[in-house]
């Protein structure tokens, strides 16, 4: 014997503006975009770019002033301008302007210091180390779950580079 339930229309609609919030959420799970803004520049965005620029700027000083350490260089240096090209374009839309192309980033300042190519190293390995743990803090701030997906992976690149700036210094 099988009871078959009736539901009322007062009990579907309770259900059904129950579940919306629910769908919402899921949705913008689904797409990454949790209703984003797109008219100003995320904060954190913008401080990780100013920060990834700033280590451009320091590779780039440290590559002029050494040039024997440009081949070891240049690849982390390279890796900095791509990661700083992606977080320019991390929450760009697709349809409309992209509101980090015209913002004027900040970040911590890298000064790179030492005479001889030894000192310059520990120096830049000394950079990437503050970079990385910058980049761990920023993720838990992130607005949004594609940005802090890609400040982890910067962050996780910037601890690599602190391995490897050891390693060409011995």
């Amino acid at each position: 014997m099988t009871s078959a339930r009736r539901a009322s229309r007062r009990s579907v609609l309770a259900a059904a503006a129950l579940a919306l919030p629910g769908l919402s959420v899921l949705s913008a799970c689904a797409t990454g975009t949790r209703g984003a803004s797109y008219g100003a520049a995320d904060p954190v965005q913008l401080e990780a770019l100013g920060d990834e620029l700033s280590l451009v700027v320091a590779y780039q000083q440290a590559i002029a002033s050494h040039p024997a350490l440009a081949a070891q260089l240049e690849p982390i240096l390279d890796q900095h301008n791509a990661h700083a090209a992606s977080l320019r374009t991390a929450a760009a839309p697709s349809d409309g302007p992209n509101p980090l192309a015209s913002a004027s980033p900040v970040g911590a300042a890298v000064s790179v210091s030492g005479a001889s190519d030894a000192e310059v190293l520990a120096s830049l390995q000394e950079a990437e180390r503050t970079a990385a743990a910058l980049r761990a803090g920023a993720c838990v701030r992130a607005a949004e779950p594609a940005l802090a997906s890609l400040l982890v992976l910067i962050g996780a690149s910037e601890a690599q580079h602190v391995v490897a700036l050891g390693a060409t210094a011995s």
